[in-house]
């Protein structure tokens, strides 16, 4: 396996990864990029090298993928199938940035290049089927533009490093994606690139990668729904305020009366008295148990939002 980082570091200065791909996703939901993908955008545009982060796990995971790939390597008997380690593809487009991905292993031949993700984990393989999904879909867009003659696979190898001590073959799982439901994603993501390249000139962000509306044209279609949803959070805010001084006061007069329930035409208010919770301390566990809490951690996809501060 070569050495594919510094490969990886040049390229995300000047474009878009598979890495990117649920931020490219979201941006057909949102209709404006969000918070991850201003500050890919934001260092794209000045050159800038994104954070690698190294940890015992990576290096793990890093470690097993370069024994599949020489797995694949002895098995394979066909002198004209090539097998390839982290090859840099980069899509033929015609935009302000580039478009490419490092697929772990991919496997040639004359006809089909199938595409291969790792993935190291005690989580189970039917966690990463969903988790890798916009990862591989991009995967595969890159290469039916590189190869567009070609039939192209995409499958999720899947190792068990669950009491990982050493390779062990029998640990593998295989699962193949549904190509005619990855097509679906490389138009979204087609969509997202045309958007961002049309508009690629009117990004305008502060070091920090964020859009700031006080410095941007007036005329910036997010002016109006910002003013707007100022006017709703500040009335929240005073409504939040007020419910919650009712609800102090009502709780007091309540238990000074012993009043257990009052009803209304349009709401009912019960009295709950003051009682004591038990819970779970996740921090310390984590900190504690580390392999116990990840074992035990369910890991869902949550729906992207906007958190709000407002000024004092």
């Amino acid at each position: 396996m070569t050495d594919y980082k510094t490969g990886i570091i040049e390229s995300h200065k000047s474009g878009f990864g598979s890495s990117d791909a649920k931020n490219i996703i979201a941006l057909t939901t949102n209709g404006v990029p969000n918070v991850g993908l201003q500050k890919r955008i934001h260092a794209i545009k000045h050159g800038i090298e994104k954070e690698q982060i190294s940890t015992a796990a990576m290096r793990q995971g890093d470690a097993i993928e370069q024994q599949i790939y020489e797995m694949l390597r002895n098995a394979n008997e066909d002198e004209n199938t090539n097998i390839e380690s982290n090859p840099l593809w980069v899509m033929p487009v015609e935009y302000p940035f580039s478009v490419f991905c490092h697929p772990d292993q991919v496997v040639i031949t004359e006809d089909e290049i199938l595409i291969l993700e790792n993935k190291a984990s005690i989580k189970p393989i039917e966690y990463w089927k969903q988790e890798a999904l916009y990862q591989v879909a991009w995967q595969y867009m890159c290469a039916k533009a590189i190869y567009p003659d070609k039939n192209i696979r995409v499958r999720l190898v899947h190792y068990d490093t669950t009491d990982y001590v050493q390779f062990d073959a029998s640990k593998i799982n295989y699962f193949e994606f549904d190509v005619s439901y990855l097509i679906q994603f490389s138009i979204l993501f087609n969509d997202s690139f045309e958007y961002l390249s049309q508009n690629w000139e009117t990004f305008e962000y502060l070091e920090g990668g964020e859009l700031d509306l006080t410095v941007v044209d007036s005329n910036h279609p997010l002016q109006i729904q910002i003013k707007e949803l100022e006017k709703a959070v500040l009335a929240e805010k005073k409504a939040k305020e007020e419910i919650a001084n009712f609800r102090e006061q009502l709780t007091e007069q309540m238990l000074n009366a012993g009043i257990k329930k009052i009803q209304s035409e349009n709401m009912t208010v019960t009295l709950v008295n003051e009682t004591v919770e038990s819970r779970l301390d996740s921090k310390r566990l984590k900190l504690e148990q580390p392999e116990i809490a990840e074992r035990y951690t369910k890991a869902s996809i949550k729906k992207a939002f906007i958190k709000m501060k407002v000024k004092e």
